[in-house]
């Protein structure tokens, strides 16, 4: 495994996008980043799964989780935004499943040393927050961005306390690869969905034009309610009056 396309200059961040605390801090989508993971960690010689939760982590969903020809399991908590970021520390759950050997972040590149400090400054405040396990951090870019990176592992994750990793049963590869299979079967209902839509509504071309339009709007709608439940701690809602 390594980074895809040409290294970047170290620090620059992805294209004119400067580190904030509110607010995405990127131009790609999930499924994108899910894609250049998949890329990296090979996904013709190991099982690559994204949103692994029910029928196999009981208490926390993993974005996407990974598992080697070994038997070993990695999970990838992917982020977009400080705030988000940050939300996962205040999980009841954090990331304790014994079954993950390792476990990283990945995050735009403008967040990696705030990022990094974060993670080092909870290590040394509660070494046992981490449960041995202290996470590694995995930056990427968009293809658009000038100096185009897309992953790139800048810190492995390491362990502590005599952590051992747990190999996988072949029940739990299966039950992974099943999660895998049905999430393909998911994605491919909701294409055909929009395929039908994008037909039924005229010209494809203005349809996909306006679809792309609704699309930001409601992306900016989310980031805006995602900042908005991190600050406040509450949903965000419209007014009543």
């Amino acid at each position: 495994m390594g980074s895809i396309g040409r290294r970047g200059e170290s620090g620059r961040g992805e294209g004119s996008i400067q580190f904030r605390k509110t607010g995405l801090l990127t131009r790609a989508s999930v499924h994108e980043i899910e894609r250049m993971l998949a890329r990296y960690f090979d996904l013709r010689t190991n099982l690559v799964v994204p949103n692994v939760s029910w029928g196999f982590f009981s208490e926390h969903e993993a974005d996407l989780v990974v598992v080697t020809k070994a038997g070993y399991l990695t999970e990838v908590e992917i982020k977009r935004s400080w705030t988000d970021f940050l939300a996962d520390f205040k999980k009841k759950f954090y990331h304790a499943d014994p079954r993950i050997a390792k476990f990283y972040y990945a995050v735009p590149e403008c967040m990696l040393e705030s990022c990094r400090e974060l993670l080092d400054k909870k290590a040394q405040e509660d070494p046992d927050f981490f449960q041995g396990r202290l996470p590694g951090i995995i930056v990427y870019r968009t293809p658009d961005d000038p100096a185009f990176l897309q992953i790139q592992v800048v810190r492995e994750p390491s362990t502590t306390n005599g952590h051992k990793p747990v190999k996988l049963d072949k029940e739990d590869i299966s039950a992974i690869a099943r999660l895998g299979t049905l999430r393909y079967w998911s994605l491919l209902d909701k294409l055909t969905e929009a395929e039908k839509k994008l037909n039924a509504d005229g010209p494809k071309g203005e349809v996909a034009k306006l679809q792309r339009k609704i699309n930001e709007l409601e992306f900016k709608l989310l980031e805006i309610k995602a900042d908005y439940k991190a600050m406040i701690g509450e949903n965000w809602k419209l007014c009543d009056c």
